[in-house]
């Protein structure tokens, strides 16, 4: 019987990766990395409150400003200042150097603002003081913008214009651009397509490379240690492989079941909001600018494909196993410990080029990357990471999809053939370490 013994390999192998600490401590660090990016996530409408986050009022350390106002406008409205708790005084010319000094040597967070009128046009000119550690240049920067903004608003007034007609000028003029055919998409879903496939293709790198190379290690320790001869008077060769495949598949969904809880359960009670739409109304302070990011972001989170989830497991299993096949077969072809290490670099090479060929593509947003993109969904070395990326941003169709998967699978089922011929020979093998061409002179 080929397989005498998978379920004893499999059961032990199992619960003792379970019970490593490189289990522990990995799963740990990743459920709080999720942790604190779903707290981001959250704290995202927040920025968006109010006038905190366009004017900087939680931000500037200026306290008062001594302000030579000569811009011959008459509706210079400075009520802002007020929110931004900052006070005005205002000076003469005749005053302009006393004060200049008097700000210069200030140890306080007050600054001095000339706003004047030449022939080339309005400038607005702020000093700061010389050492005073409470004033920065950036704050006199956002309190300059805000400047030019009140500073513009009368001029249009001092010309006659109407504060109707003003206020209509600043009505909001939003652009877009779409595919001819496709439904417009808001900016939070359009940066969720491109920042979602990024991650997920870098999860995926991690996990299936991980434990594809736990199994070859594994593999290689019994081997080099003669602990795979005293295996194989009681368990066939192929259980071995197959049960240490086995195991690793199921620890890794072990531990992306857990990170997945973790990241939903992080993200459902941290508020101001819920999943998929359910604000907290409750909470009086949420603006309607924070209302409104929150919405767009719960609408780009529903926007996934509700089978999206089965999609990903079926192309992450095939993934895992088609690697783990391959490491499995490294890890047989050494007789020495200190070969492992050179045996899979040309493994570590060949993993690293297909996650690049799925990764680069989303990244440079080239205008003609639609070929490279479809390349790396349906070549078998980049799929296992291209395309739970575009299942997950929505981008890849089922029929592209289904022929991905198939493609995926008859690599596994070439793998397997290959497999299952050399590997009783291979593990038996004691001498220098087989290479690519040793190998295939064993099938």
């Amino acid at each position: 019987m080929k397989f005498r013994g998978l379920r004893h390999v499999f059961g032990f192998t199992y619960v003792q990766w379970l019970k490593s600490k490189s289990f522990k401590v990995a799963t740990l660090i990743m459920a709080l990395i999720l942790v604190l990016i779903a707290l981001g996530v959250n704290f995202i409408p927040l920025l968006g409150d109010g006038e905190g986050f366009a004017l900087g009022a939680q931000t500037t350390g200026v306290e008062e400003i001594h302000l030579l106002d000569k811009s011959e406008t008459f509706h210079l409205n400075l009520d802002f200042l007020e929110d931004l708790d900052i006070t005005v005084h205002y000076i003469q010319e005749k005053d302009l150097e006393q004060t200049r000094e008097t700000v210069r040597q200030s140890d306080n967070a007050e600054i001095l603002m000339l706003i004047t009128k030449g022939e080339d046009g309005y400038k607005i000119l702020t000093e700061r003081p010389e050492s005073s550690k409470k004033v920065s240049t950036a704050d006199c920067a956002r309190l300059n913008l805000l400047f030019i903004d009140e500073l513009f608003n009368s001029i249009l007034l001092s010309g006659g214009l109407d504060e109707d007609i003003l206020e209509l000028t600043k009505t909001p003029i939003n652009h877009a651009i779409t595919i001819a055919g496709q439904e417009e998409q808001s900016p939070m879903r359009q940066a969720f397509n491109h920042i979602a496939p990024l991650f997920i293709s870098f999860f995926f790198f991690m996990l299936i490379f991980a434990y594809a190379s736990t199994v070859a290690y594994s593999i290689a320790q019994e081997k080099t240690s003669r602990v795979i001869e005293l295996l194989l008077t009681s368990i066939a060769p192929l259980a071995i492989i197959s049960g240490k495949i086995l195991a690793a598949f199921l620890v890794s969904l072990t531990q992306f079941l857990v990170l997945y809880i973790v990241s939903v359960t992080s993200y459902t009670l941290a508020a101001p909001f819920g999943i998929f739409g359910k604000l907290a109304e409750s909470q009086a302070e949420t603006s309607t600018e924070a209302t409104a990011l929150a919405g767009e972001l719960n609408a780009a989170l529903s926007g996934i494909d509700p089978y999206a989830g089965l999609k990903v497991l079926v192309v992450f299993l095939l993934g895992f196993l088609f690697f783990s096949l391959i490491s499995g077969l490294v890890g047989a072809s050494v007789s020495r410990a200190e070969d492992l290490q050179a045996a899979m670099q040309p493994l570590s090479l060949i993993a690293v080029f297909g996650f690049y060929f799925a990764f680069f593509p989303r990244i440079f947003d080239w205008e003609n990357n639609g070929a490279l993109t479809a390349i790396a969904n349906y070549l078998p070395l980049s799929s296992p990471f291209s395309l739970p990326a575009d299942i997950i941003s929505g981008s890849i169709d089922n029929p592209t999809f289904l022929t991905a998967t198939a493609i995926l699978l008859l690599s596994n089922i070439l793998m397997l053939a290959l497999i299952s011929r050399v590997y009783e020979r291979v593990i038996l093998y004691t001498g220098t370490r087989l290479g690519i061409r040793g190998i295939l002179k064993l099938f």
